[in-house]
């Protein structure tokens, strides 16, 4: 779509809906306490903290997207490059919106950033994504005026790889928590960033257009590349339920994941023929199917994690917990998504996206 389109009205009813719910859901949050969230002194992150996670992955991935046609020389990508790093900002800002309300106010994670703790994953993935969202910032602002400097995108790739796979340490470090797998997680996140980044751009082109896919063989392309990150995640997935399936701790009785791994097999099925990498409405449907499983996925390891209680506030308790999300976790999941959704219609309207 080009700059100056009419805004799409009903649609950005619906989502100034969602986002008057989801800063109900912030206002009962900041002044009622955290208290409101399914979250207890043993399962601590819960939806909150897993939409961060998705939406955090899939702002890096499309991050390197962007990057990909300055740093290797991917003309192919060349003209979407402003597009998905404008994706990536507002991506990423709805990821600040979902840790924001978690953490109780954006005051909180300002005060982390301002209290260094050179030992703590969390620290770094803080203070990453925050240089992180600087950089896009200002590589989308060079890409309207000039171009954007090859060291800026190196800057931004480098930086965007390192908070990604730090994201994954901050799982993978937590005493006590073998189910994490330890060195599997940013394994995890650096590969799902990239299936998220082009799943959520072959959606977005399944609903509406990006320029120069009409052309058959554009359009293949996009359904090849599709393909390509649906078996990278795919591997990652199964890798990870064989991992659970193959240990004989009792902690591992209780696999999470399959469900969300049969999802991202499926979708994988759906684009092995050759006519599916042509068709939109395939592509579009296997993307989809792609995300809701990245997510799905994602909290099921984030909470397998932490259903078998330990420490001294696990006295008492089953040996098995149970989790599932409340309505105020679901607003702030709803709150994110629509600000994403809503930045990124108002832009794409807006604002030059093409090179």
């Amino acid at each position: 779509m080009s700059a100056n389109q009419t805004i799409n009205k009903p649609w950005t009813l619906v989502l100034l809906i969602g986002l008057l719910a989801g800063l109900y859901a912030a206002v009962k949050l900041l002044f009622g306490g955290h208290d409101i969230l399914a979250a207890n002194d043993n399962i601590v992150w819960t939806l909150p903290i897993g939409s961060y996670v998705f939406f955090a992955l899939t702002a890096t991935g499309m991050g390197l997207l962007g990057s990909l046609p300055k740093l290797l020389g991917i003309e192919a990508l060349k003209p979407w490059s402003r597009r998905f790093t404008f994706m990536a900002i507002v991506i990423l800002m709805g990821a600040f919106i979902s840790i924001g309300l978690e953490l109780g106010s954006l005051g909180h994670m300002i005060y982390i950033l301002l209290s260094p703790n050179p030992t703590s994953p969390i620290w770094w993935m803080g203070m990453l994504y925050s240089v992180e969202l600087a950089l896009l910032i200002a590589k989308f602002i060079k890409e309207g005026k000039s171009g954007t400097p090859p060291l800026l995108a190196g800057a931004s790739g480098a930086v965007g790889i390192a908070a990604v796979m730090v994201l994954g340490a901050v799982f993978g470090t937590a005493e006590s928590r073998p189910s994490f797998f330890g060195a599997y997680m940013p394994i995890y996140t650096l590969s799902m960033s990239l299936v998220c980044a082009w799943a959520t751009v072959t959606l977005f082109d399944a609903i509406a257009p990006l320029s120069g896919v009409g052309d058959s063989e554009t359009s293949g392309a996009v359904g090849r590349v599709l393909t390509a990150t649906l078996i990278l995640g795919a591997s990652v997935a199964v890798a990870r339920m064989g991992m659970d399936f193959s240990n004989t701790q009792p902690v591992f009785e209780h696999v999470g994941g399959v469900l969300p791994t049969i999802g991202l097999l499926i979708a994988l099925v759906i684009m092995l023929p050759t006519g599916s990498k042509s068709s939109r409405a395939i592509r579009g449907t296997a993307a989809a199917l792609t995300l809701v499983s990245v997510l799905t996925l994602t909290m099921s390891i984030i909470i397998s994690g932490q259903i078998i209680p330990v420490g001294p506030k696990a006295e008492g308790l089953p040996m098995v917990l149970t989790y599932a999300p409340n309505i105020w976790e679901v607003l702030v999941f709803v709150f994110s998504l629509s600000f994403i959704l809503l930045a990124y219609h108002l832009g794409d309207r807006l604002l030059k996206l093409e090179a």
